[in-house]
């Protein structure tokens, strides 16, 4: 008999089986959008993540390629939230992703953009090309736990009805 336990316990731990997760996805939705003066595109994820312990706090999403931070407070928008509830232990995150196909900024940008360095750009790209990472699904969010980086997948986001604005 304690063979059969010890074999199944060795079979549990080779195959992940019995390794609990940090986080459960509950929802996750993309919704694609378009339009504007300037030929702007993009998708607004909502992601929410049920967790055992407040003390764990996703930091980072990879979604196509691309990392954005969630902690907020370094991409001040209006569109990106975050909230915690306390009571089901849900992480709710929603961001935006967008890009323009227009080379001209709108001109009441043109004062206010903010000088950005080449070099900076390079160190960026230099950044993501060593630190790209490969998984398995839409979605890849990270975080710390016990001084180590950790992760999970979302497997897929539900897609919303795309928006269309004049």
């Amino acid at each position: 008999m304690k063979k059969i336990i010890i074999a199944a316990m060795l079979l549990c731990l080779i195959t992940g089986a019995s390794i609990a997760q940090d986080f459960k996805v509950i929802k996750a939705t993309k919704q694609g959008w378009a339009g504007g003066a300037y030929g702007r595109t993009g998708i607004n994820y909502r992601i929410e993540i049920e967790t055992k312990s407040d003390k764990l706090i996703p930091d980072t999403i990879w979604v196509n390629g691309n990392f954005y931070p969630l902690d907020f407070a370094e991409r001040p928008y209006p569109l990106n939230t975050k909230r915690y509830d306390s009571l089901r232990h849900v992480y709710i995150f929603s961001f935006p992703v967008s890009e323009t196909h227009n080379v001209v900024p709108p001109p009441q940008f043109n004062n206010n953009m903010p000088k950005v360095d080449s070099t900076e750009i390079k160190a960026k790209a230099e950044y993501l090309a060593h630190h790209k990472k490969e998984f398995k699904g839409e979605a890849l969010i990270t975080y710390q736990k016990k001084k180590k980086q950790c992760s999970f997948i979302i497997k897929e986001f539900t897609p919303l009805k795309n928006l269309m604005y004049p």
